[in-house]
């Protein structure tokens, strides 16, 4: 059974490619956790040097970034949807402050590529003009491989007229 964070193709046709990146979950669940122990740990730490009760609550605004990047983390996905009829792939983000869209011709892709980092990978795309398009972060979660198999035979067919 796949987890909860895995990216997944759901359509693969032809035609069309469409591609969900699901909420990274451990990493969202880390930061809530982390924002929680702060908050906690501080409001402890002050009540026990009897600090009046308005400055016990200094470890919330501590806190604030880690539940920032947590809500952040939890409410952040992403769509690439290939269309050969529509000649184009669009990758839709979706996170905590809205939406936005890009918009890439097929023509304009020269290859999907597999970004390094120290210990992980990502999954980009390289443009004719020489841009790398980051698809993913560089985390582990797991369905990258399976993401770079979809959009290389995408492009391949693509490219092939197949």
């Amino acid at each position: 059974m796949a987890q909860a964070s895995t990216i997944r193709v759901l359509e693969q046709t032809r035609d069309r490619i469409l591609i969900y990146q699901p909420p990274y979950w451990p990493f969202a669940i880390g930061f809530l956790i982390a924002a929680l122990v702060i908050a906690v740990f501080v409001f402890v730490f002050m009540t026990l040097l009897s600090v009046r009760m308005p400055f016990r609550f200094v470890g919330c605004v501590l806190a604030l970034p880690f539940l920032l990047f947590g809500l952040k983390a939890a409410v952040s996905q992403m769509f690439v949807r290939a269309s050969r009829p529509e000649h184009s792939l669009t990758i839709r983000h979706a996170g905590l402050f809205g939406s936005h869209e890009r918009v890439i011709r097929l023509d304009d892709i020269e290859a999907v590529v597999q970004l390094q980092a120290r210990r992980s990978t990502g999954v980009g795309l390289r443009l004719g003009s020489g841009e790398l398009v980051n698809l993913t972060g560089f985390t582990d979660q797991a369905g990258k491989s399976e993401m770079f198999a979809a959009l290389e035979l995408f492009l391949a067919n693509e490219r092939g007229g197949t």
